[in-house]
């Protein structure tokens, strides 16, 4: 029987070389051997990670990816559910309703957007500190960050109204979700993750919002620049480079 620890250590090794598909099909043979599996939240936080990393790669189509996404985001929920006090949890869930958008109504994509921000406020404050007692931060809640307050703040008044039920119930009012904000944290998200593509490119969305157009010229130029690595970073490549040659 395979060890879960060494199972976990071999998936955590094979993922810093990004060989997703021979994860998915590791844990995807351990979850189906092993009953055990599916109250285990290590093992399902990374076969939804692998879930997620598989959706992105070159050539999966739309209906597929989505259908990798869904599931991943059960298998996010289902460590939600086993606990609620998980970093990866969190970060998982927010990762998953982000990328779930993009087959969402206007609606949903709004109220979803806040589903996120308090997953990753969440997952935010279950970060470590470091040797000096300063909190950690993690690129990818960096970044989702920086895309709620860019969508936030740029919903007009057509989808503010189509949503009006939704943002009536929020506890506050978003006073953080500005384009200042949403830059600050893409800037943090690309000092903390390498070859960053699509973190890059809204780098330049920010800074085109905030009226620098150099700026953005240079974000858009240094996401041309980078490894382009998965269909995510394909597509984030085809926008800049459109979005350049307009500027």
């Amino acid at each position: 029987m395979v060890c879960v620890e060494d199972l976990l250590v071999e998936v955590d090794q094979l993922h810093d070389e990004k060989q997703f598909s021979r994860i998915f099909e590791m844990l995807n043979t351990y979850v189906r051997e092993n009953p055990a599996a599916d109250s285990n939240v290590e093992v399902l936080w990374r076969f939804a990670r692998a879930h997620y990393d598989l959706s992105g790669e070159l050539g999966v189509q739309r209906s597929k990816q989505e259908q990798l996404l869904r599931a991943g985001q059960q298998l996010a929920n289902q460590c939600y559910q086993l606990n609620a006090d998980n970093f990866y949890s969190h970060k998982w869930m927010a990762v998953f309703i982000s990328a779930l958008t993009e087959f969402d109504s206007i609606k949903n994509k709004i109220e979803s957007a806040f589903r996120i921000k308090e997953h990753c406020d969440r997952a935010n404050e279950l970060l470590d500190t470091d040797d000096t007692g300063k909190k950690l931060k993690d690129g990818t809640l960096e970044h989702l960050l920086g895309r709620w307050c860019f969508r936030i703040a740029s919903i007009s008044w057509i989808e503010r109204k189509l949503a009006k039920a939704v943002i009536a119930e929020l506890p506050a009012a978003p006073e953080e979700a500005t384009y200042e904000n949403a830059l600050n944290h893409f800037l943090v998200a690309d000092e903390l993750k390498e070859n960053f593509v699509v973190n890059a490119l809204w780098c330049a969305h920010a800074y085109k919002k905030l009226g620098n157009t150099k700026k953005a010229k240079q974000w858009y130029q240094k996401a041309l620049r980078m490894k382009q690595e998965s269909h995510s970073d394909k597509q984030s490549a085809k926008e800049a480079r459109k979005l350049l040659s307009k500027l």
